[in-house]
């Protein structure tokens, strides 16, 4: 397919490699100034009001006015621009802003481009294989390699763990009171309540009631017994339409969702004091109005909630100065603008020894990915908690702690705070707390391939996060499941499961959730050598990857793009895909995706014939990969490393590494490490006339991918010894193996070519047209051997 790129004055724009440059030069611009950039461009022949900007590139309606002012700035230093002149970006008044500057729209030829690049796709890793050459290759290589995927139980997890409000403010829950005005009943398949955003038109100065207020009253009626939808995956589910967002809209949406409660609550300023009404409505049609008055905007709400609620304050310390900077601050986070946030805190002017605002602060670390930073001001209160006295406060530091190590795939150290964390808040009465904490555990589990244990932890997880009403952490935890699926090999219940939780995040408008879910299922369709379901799964991903407003999961999802990309032939593609993304990754923070890109390109160059870059690449892969984790991927690279070194005839320095590998890969839990590296030494014994040996091992390692049922596991192993087989002459023997992934051979094209190469073998005419047909369907760029393109002389029997 074409693509496009943008010219306007000595500048050029690539939305697909999200590059600006000016002339030769790239200018440096945040990934949301230049998703502001090429929204504003793409739609140049219209305004584009400030809603709708904002929903295109946060995903989400609450962002400040200062954080969008401040991402237009950029844009116009960016582009030469000011705000006075406006000559590139105009403000249009009271609506939004408008791309003026002359532009022209230049199509290129697709892959012959050097700048295109194509959606993403599935989480499997492609070899773009070599076609087999019988007189020359030992083996066919690999189709794909099959990944562990830890970084998508971190991006399940991290939104999941992130951390929560502190306990000590939202304080326990209690039973709803007797003499409640609010219904203690629902109807059936009724969820949580929700609190809507605070109904204000006072000016810019009071600005933050809207979002403040509103996780204020959130937390009063938490406290107060109700399950109620947390304030940030409330705002998540109002913002599905955010360009066309009302009060009236919010309540509609809220009210469709099947919340048992729907609280609307309105301020309004009256001489000099507060009039706060909150207006409810129950699933059962039934609708309720509590009201309070007093100088105090949260005092007004707190009145307002105590005539709901038919008592009086659930504890002291809500309201006045130091509770107004909190909610300031809380409506910051809830808008996306940390700096902001921290300017609220600081306006406390509390002393250094606050155990809220260290938390808090530690809030702000987390959502700005400063995760040193959160360790340095959560490891030492942990030291003043005592586990009796302070066991919830305690409880949710460790979840913090957590929370920092799993985004750096530290399981180990997070599996030792998520599990403390667990047993200090099973005792209290913060479900939700204990839902995260249970979460995080879970993830840890799974990412050390303790399968059963994380099936018992997420069910834990499950159940106190539907007690606690939290919808979006329920989905998460059906998510994780999926992806737990598809390491047990449990494929058909994998993509039924991560179906059912992509669905459920596309209907919260929960887009990084949606987009990591489709990643997995897009994996294990992939895994299933269903090519077609993976490509329109990564069809799908690709549409919605440019509402992601994070750098680090779009980067993701360029590495899983190009795999389905070389999956299905498109090898240039690939390459200039992953080619963009190396100048884009922040190091040494995504070494990880670094490494992943680098598995993609080894095999590429592989396939090219280019062994010493082949070795490069899949060398510096390995350095690359955390230590924790990736055991999988990394007897991947070792594999790829070895047939490297025997492709330049570097047999001695292969034979050096064989001995060490298999040591390392029974010392690790993922059996597919043992896998690889059996698959390994088993193609260097037969390239040295070991057969005997390579013969036992390969049988072995056959029949145990085939007792596994994965099917690219059996593909792997499947087509390195029937090539190996074939080579030799053995064509008696290498048909059984060839049989085994006959039922993949018209989706997949490593299958495929394998049966055009037995076909041949054995001089079967008439098979061998209907193989080498199905072939060059799926062949895309990946040529086939020109000698398997010829007609097969019969075999003559005697």
């Amino acid at each position: 397919m074409p693509a496009v790129f943008y010219r306007f004055a000595d500048f050029r724009l690539n939305p697909a490699t999200r590059e600006l440059q000016r002339g030769a030069a790239l200018v440096a611009l945040p990934p949301r100034a230049f998703d502001c950039l090429a929204y504003l461009v793409e739609r140049r022949e219209r305004a584009v009001g400030r809603d709708e900007l904002i929903a295109a590139v946060w995903g989400k309606a609450e962002v400040s006015d200062t954080l969008l002012a401040q991402t237009i700035l950029r844009v116009r230093r960016a582009v030469g621009d000011t705000g006075n002149e406006q000559h590139a970006v105009r403000t249009v008044p009271r609506f939004g802003y408008r791309w003026v500057l002359p532009t022209d729209t230049v199509a290129t030829a697709g892959a012959d481009d050097p700048t295109a690049t194509a959606p993403v796709g599935t989480h499997c890793v492609v070899a773009a294989d070599p076609a087999p050459r019988p007189e020359l290759s030992t083996t066919v290589p690999e189709n794909r390699s099959r990944r562990q995927p830890v970084w998508l139980w971190a991006i399940l997890g991290a939104a999941a763990i992130v951390l929560a409000p502190p306990l000590w403010r939202s304080l326990g829950p209690t039973a709803a009171p007797a003499g409640s005005l609010l219904p203690t009943t629902t109807t059936a398949g009724s969820t949580a309540a929700i609190v809507l955003p605070v109904a204000i038109n006072e000016g810019a100065e009071w600005s933050w009631i809207r979002l403040g207020g509103m996780d204020f009253l959130a937390s009063h009626l938490r406290a107060a017994g109700y399950a109620t939808l947390p304030s940030d995956t409330a705002l998540v589910l109002l913002s599905r339409d955010a360009a066309t967002r009302t009060p009236e809209s919010d309540l509609q949406v809220a009210r469709a969702s099947g919340a048992r409660l729907v609280l609307a609550p309105r301020a309004q300023r009256e001489n000099g004091r507060w009039r706060v009404r909150i207006d409810v409505f129950a699933a059962d049609g039934s609708k309720r109005q509590g009201e309070g008055v007093a100088t105090d905007v949260l005092e007004a709400g707190q009145q307002a909630m105590t005539a709901l609620l038919g008592r009086g304050p659930i504890a002291a310390g809500l309201v006045g100065q130091r509770a107004e900077h909190l909610q300031r601050a809380e409506a910051a986070l809830l808008g996306d603008d940390l700096d902001l946030a921290r300017r609220e805190l600081d306006a406390v002017g509390a002393q250094g020894n606050d155990a809220e605002l260290i938390y808090r602060r530690s809030q702000i670390d987390f959502r700005a990915g400063d995760y040193e930073a959160l360790d340095r001001r959560l490891l030492p209160l942990l030291q003043t908690l005592d586990p009796q006295r302070d066991a919830g406060l305690r409880g949710q530091v460790l979840s913090g702690l957590g929370s920092a190590a799993v985004r750096r795939n530290a399981m180990v150290a997070a599996e030792r705070h998520f599990s403390e964390s667990v047993n200090l808040l099973r005792s209290g009465s913060e479900t939700r707390a204990l839902g995260q904490a249970y979460t995080g555990l879970g993830i840890t589990q799974a990412a050390q391939h303790r399968f059963d244990e994380a099936l018992d932890t997420f069910a834990n997880a499950r159940v106190q996060l539907e007690k606690a009403g939290d919808e979006m952490a329920v989905a998460r935890v059906d998510a994780n499941l999926g992806i737990l699926d598809i390491e047990r090999g449990r494929y058909a219940e994998a993509v039924a499961g991560l179906r059912r939780a992509a669905a459920r995040f596309a209907a919260f408008g929960a887009i990084n959730e949606q987009l990591t879910t489709l990643i997995g299922l897009a994996r294990a369709q992939s895994e299933m050598l269903d090519s077609a379901g993976a490509t329109q799964t990564a069809d799908t991903l690709w549409s919605l990857s440019s509402r992601s407003a994070s750098p680090r999961l779009r980067h993701q999802m360029a590495v899983v793009r190009a795999d389905v990309l070389a999956q299905s032939g498109r090898l240039q593609e690939a390459r200039n895909l992953l080619a963009g993304l190396k100048r884009e990754l922040e190091l040494p923070i995504e070494n990880d995706t670094l490494a992943r890109a680098d598995s993609v390109l080894a095999r590429l160059a592989l396939a090219d014939g280019d062994a010493e870059q082949a070795l490069r690449l899949a060398t510096a892969g390995i350095e690359g990969l955390p230590e924790e984790q990736f055991d999988r991927e990394r007897a991947q690279l070792w594999l790829l490393r070895l047939r490297a070194l025997r492709a330049l005839e570097r047999t001695a320095d292969a034979q050096a590494l064989r001995a060490p590998l298999l040591a390392w890969a029974q010392q690790t839990r993922d059996p597919a490490a043992s896998l690889y590296a059996g698959l390994a030494a088993a193609e260097l014994d037969w390239s040295q006339n070991r057969r005997e040996g390579a013969r036992e091992r390969y049988a072995v390692l056959l029949n145990k991918a085939d007792r596994a049922g994965i099917a690219i596991d059996l593909a792997v192993v499947a087509q390195s010894y029937a090539g190996a087989l074939l080579e030799a002459g053995d064509n008696q023997s290498a048909a059984p193996v060839i049989a085994r992934v006959a039922r993949w051979a018209d989706a997949d094209f490593g299958c495929a070519l394998l049966q055009v190469w037995g076909y041949w073998s054995q001089g079967d005419l008439g098979a061998w047209q209907q193989a080498l047909e199905k072939a060059r369907r799926l062949a895309g760029e990946r040529p086939i051997a020109p000698l398997l393109t010829q007609p097969p002389r019969p075999v003559q029997i005697h």
